[in-house]
């Protein structure tokens, strides 16, 4: 949602090419991407090469020859002002676009959130997983050009440790398209909690362990026909197998009602009464945080769950540690409507305020005019036909 909003916000002044990875089962929507992608090139990675056991198991996916190989042929047909790569697991593809100035975007400081796992669930298999991170991300940061962050706190530690220069690392946070998700006049369900968190990324299951087996028992103590909502994204019976701490079973309450990946969760968040994201562990900033606010639902969060954003706590959401405290929250908030209604509209009036991604976008053009020594980047490529794709990889 970031990469695409972000995009979308400049796509009337810069001309992007889009290059992206398809996983199993993923369809694709060329003609709502060839609104904003000049030029949209899809991979599937079909065969992989042999990588190092000292890079992190999600760096080694992408050792990819067809990926590599397209980078490099794109830099070469299109001479970009500037690639820019997403996520910290991509930063080994730097060498396929050599001699173009390239970003890094920190969706967070990846070593720092292995870290914290590794703090939280010590051993040999994590604390080894936190230390290829650490080599690998402080290893490709200076190969960089520039670095965005999401938040000054990844910005301050990038600069504070000797990576980057300061002039060259950018904080472009995380918004929030204020006009698609907004406030809804459906009545919510009295009773309803919602949880968003895809199971393919760790912290959300072990959110969900601290949900399931902590706070949910507290508040049905008070509510019993409470329903706990949880979208957690694709395969996620599967994520929930291979990830999960605790409830060896992997049985269920009844009041909980578990959902796949949802393409739009508006209708999810017009039900809710209450938003939750109990994280334990957490880096970056999280989206979610910020569509639940921009809908004017109130939300019970952990520190970590709305780390980097600066939300203040009673006033744009309630922060609360440890499953009492938590659960309390949760059951005042089911228990007092004109409460749900004064943090909702004031979480609203917040993302108005700092994270719309039109206000965002202006950065990243700066940062983009700064990096590539342009301040021509509104020129426009002829248009395209908005059907056309390109594939490689097999």
């Amino acid at each position: 949602m970031r990469i695409y909003n972000l995009c979308r916000a400049l796509s009337d002044r810069v001309d992007f090419v889009l290059v992206a990875v398809r996983e199993h089962r993923e369809v694709i929507d060329y003609e709502k991407l060839h609104e904003v992608f000049h030029e949209v090139y899809i991979v599937d990675i079909d065969e992989t090469s042999p990588a190092p056991d000292g890079l992190p198991q999600q760096a080694r996916q992408l050792e990819c020859p067809s990926l590599r190989a397209l980078i490099a042929e794109i830099c070469r047909e299109w001479r970009p002002d500037l690639v820019q790569f997403e996520f910290t697991h991509t930063a080994g593809l730097r060498e396929s676009a050599a001699g173009v100035p390239a970003i890094l975007v920190e969706h967070d400081i990846t070593y720092g959130l292995y870290r914290q796992l590794a703090e939280t669930e010590p051993g040999r298999k994590s604390r080894r997983e936190y230390e290829r991170w650490l080599a690998f991300e402080t290893r490709w940061l200076r190969e960089y050009d520039a670095v965005w962050t999401v938040c000054e706190g990844d910005r301050r530690e990038a600069i504070e440790t000797g990576w980057r220069q300061a002039d060259r690392t950018f904080t472009i946070p995380n918004g929030v398209d204020i006009r698609r998700f907004a406030p809804s006049e459906q009545a919510c369900a009295p009773h309803e909690i919602l949880f968003v968190g895809s199971f393919r990324h760790l912290p959300n299951v072990l959110a969900f362990e601290a949900l399931n087996g902590d706070i949910m028992p507290l508040v049905w103590a008070r509510f019993p026909q409470a329903v706990l909502r949880v979208v957690a994204g694709p395969r996620h019976e599967w994520f929930w197998k291979r990830n999960r701490r605790r409830n060896p079973s992997g049985v269920l309450d009844p009041r909980i009602q578990m959902h796949d990946f949802v393409e739009d969760l508006r209708p999810l968040y017009a039900e809710a009464a209450v938003v939750v994201a109990p994280l334990v562990v957490s880096a970056g900033t999280n989206i979610k945080i910020l569509e639940a606010m921009a809908c004017g639902k109130p939300i019970v969060s952990t520190q970590p769950g709305c780390s980097g954003l600066e939300l203040a706590d009673n006033a744009d959401l309630l922060i609360r540690a440890g499953a009492e405290p938590f659960a309390a929250a949760v059951c005042d908030l089911l228990a007092q409507p004109e409460l749900r209604r004064q943090i909702g509209s004031r979480a609203r009036r917040t993302v108005e305020e700092r994270f719309s991604w039109t206000a965002l976008a202006a950065c990243a053009l700066e940062s983009y005019r700064t990096v590539s020594g342009r301040d021509d980047l509104g020129r426009r490529l002829p248009e395209v036909d908005s059907s056309r794709a390109h594939a490689a990889g097999r």
